[in-house]
């Protein structure tokens, strides 16, 4: 076989693998995305704690970088505080490395077993949790077969005559080495698939022990980066944290290095399993960077304040206040704008939070929620309108001073989300519950396909409520042009499940028939809210000068 064609093996099962991690965290977040928010703002007090929960849930979204988001978010959102913060991310750390060790015990028997559990779950399932259930099953499944693919296609590599010279080259190089290896971590996006890729090529003799613990700890240098370049355009303290967790794990990763020279690893680990050796290795660094960081999280941060005073001025202010504070609108903050509106999307990113459990919890209760449940769902709608109201004051003031045109516009973006927000709600309580109640009052169903149409409408708006509070947040080019997109999708989505509704309705179908008018009203519904949520792109796209005719006809103003 060439070695084109070997490596070529190689990316395809290293592709599989980023694709499958993704399908189990997109699954994760999907069914328990407004739970695992709630977990992180409830972390516990203690460094200790919050570093157990980083570590349950980077295990639970297959990897650290994920758990950097949910935490990143949270600390825009003033729910926790900078040293929280950071302690759960070294334990998400750890959680990574462990994941690397469930993944590399010898599962392949448990492949098509996974595969034929998860497809069926997922085609066969009514709710949508238990069909996020099965995606993350064949997440599980794809990952484990990805792992055998690649331990097959790096094989060949052993008969490579040209491989020898290069083992030998980072061998006498392993400065060159360390950086190779951040910089293809930083690459893939993912410190898992790395550590993975680099245990293969160990269990197939391909990389000596010395040199691959070289390249582990560049590995693991590089996984900082990723969380760091990820949330560089953040407001602190949100970019704060990824880069103290970046410097604790760069200066142990180089104190590694440095070590190394002086230690000869190939004679201490003679006869040992190089690829144990690797994941053994991987923990044990991790699990070093947890009992060296915690004790150094308050100096660590105070550290990088120092050299970022932006960082340090808005962290002391999360600092002041209670981690469960009941407002991030501080009328202290309104002759200094630029700290006002970080407090107003603070408390709007709080809405959000409401909105996006009433959203889930009222599609819940078409299959099956009962009138208590849904009563529950329109007791959020009052915490909406009160969040709403205070934003609107709040904003109204800070704008009656000196603004410049920026901070203007900003202001008007952040209104028009909070509105956008609150009418969201309403369509959620005053449409989406009485449809609900109405099914439960009268007994009806849906046909089979006509809900797995309306479930899969749901999901689609819901991730883009996350998308469009990324979009607010970062005011990202990328991301506002994707949520257009999404406009066009979704309209793509309605369009089919009418023409396959009337098409069922022609047929005679009788739950069809029966439930026609409540699935054309929550289509409806659903279309409406999705608009609200996609106009948020057009005044950043319009600002930066990157609008498309074909998506910016009809936006709404920013102001």
């Amino acid at each position: 076989m060439s070695g084109s064609v070997t490596l070529l093996n190689i990316a395809g099962a290293v592709a599989l693998l980023l694709w499958a991690a993704r399908m189990v965290r997109t699954g994760v977040d999907r069914a328990h995305g407004a739970r695992l928010r709630q977990f992180l703002e409830h972390a516990a007090a203690t460094r200790l704690g919050a570093a157990g929960s980083g570590m349950v849930l980077a295990v639970g979204l297959q990897g650290s970088t994920a758990v950097a988001l949910l935490v990143t978010g949270a600390l825009t959102s003033g729910l926790m505080t900078a040293p929280v913060g950071l302690s759960i991310l070294l334990g998400a750390d750890l959680g990574s490395a462990l994941v690397v060790r469930i993944l590399s015990l010898d599962l392949s028997l448990l492949v098509p077993v996974l595969l034929v559990a998860g497809v069926t779950t997922f085609l066969t399932g009514e709710r949508r949790s238990v069909r996020q259930a099965g995606r993350i099953v064949i997440g599980i499944a794809l990952m484990l077969l990805a792992l055998r693919l690649l331990g097959e296609a790096s094989q060949p590599l052993k008969e490579s005559r040209l491989l020898p010279l290069v083992i030998d080259f980072l061998r006498e190089d392993p400065i060159t080495a360390f950086l190779l290896a951040a910089l293809l971590t930083w690459l893939m996006h993912s410190g898992v698939a790395a550590v993975l890729l680099l245990a293969s090529l160990c269990a197939a003799d391909i990389v000596p022990i010395g040199l691959a613990l070289v390249l582990l700890l560049g590995i693991n240098l590089g996984s900082g980066i990723i969380a760091t370049l990820l949330t560089r355009t953040l407001e602190p303290p949100a970019s704060t944290v990824p880069v103290a967790n970046f410097v604790l794990r760069a200066a142990l990763a180089v104190a590694g290095v440095i070590a190394l020279r002086w230690i000869d690893a190939d004679a201490i680990f003679s006869g040992t399993s190089p690829a144990a050796v690797v994941v053994g290795a991987h923990i044990a660094v991790n699990a070093a960077v947890v009992v060296v960081g915690l004790p150094l999280v308050g100096p660590v941060i105070r550290l990088i304040e120092t050299l970022r005073p932006a960082a340090g001025q808005s962290d002391r202010e999360g600092e002041s206040s209670d981690i469960n504070q009941t407002t991030s609108l501080d009328p202290r903050n309104m002759l200094q704008p630029k700290q006002a509106i970080t407090g107003a999307l603070r408390e709007i990113l709080r809405m959000s939070d409401t909105v996006t459990i009433m959203l889930q919890e009222a599609f819940e209760a078409f299959s099956d929620g009962d009138r208590k449940t849904i009563e529950q769902i329109a007791g959020l709608d009052d915490e909406v309108d009160q969040l709403h109201a205070n934003i609107k004051r709040y904003l109204t003031e800070v704008g009656r001073h000196d603004l410049s045109e920026e901070e203007k516009q900003r202001c008007n973006e952040l209104m028009w989300f909070c509105i956008r927000l609150e009418q969201i709600g309403d369509i959620t309580v005053k449409n989406l519950l009485p449809l609900a109640e109405k099914k439960r009052a009268r007994k009806l169903a849906f046909s089979k396909h006509g809900w797995h149409e309306l479930r899969d409408l749901h999901a689609r708006v819901a991730d883009n409520l996350q998308l469009a509070l990324n979009v607010l947040a970062s005011a990202d080019v990328s991301s506002a042009r994707a949520l257009t997109e999404e406009k066009r999708n979704v309209r793509q989505l309605e369009q089919a499940s009418l023409n396959r509704h009337m098409e069922r309705l022609r047929k005679g179908t009788v739950k069809s028939i029966e439930s026609s008018e409540i699935h054309l009203d929550m289509i409806r519904d659903l279309l409406q809210i999705n608009s609200l949520l996609t106009s948020v792109a057009y005044p950043i796209l319009e600002r930066r000068g990157a609008s498309r005719d074909s998506g910016a006809s009809g936006a709404p103003s920013a102001a």
